[in-house]
């Protein structure tokens, strides 16, 4: 989400419950994009035979 999605979100705007949560949502998915991306970094890992980095 950029600034301007910030700025003109009515559901966030001045209410911090509202931002909180918004916060909250994107927090969980950039941790699951973190997960995945150590998931896949784990496979090519074990793939190429050890933990070299």
């Amino acid at each position: 989400m950029d600034e301007d999605n910030y700025r003109n979100n009515g559901r966030a705007g001045d209410d911090p419950q509202a931002a909180f949560e918004q916060l909250r949502g994107e927090v969980a998915l950039v941790r699951l994009a973190v997960e995945g991306l150590a998931r896949a970094r784990e496979g090519s890992v074990a793939k190429i035979g050890g933990s070299q980095r």
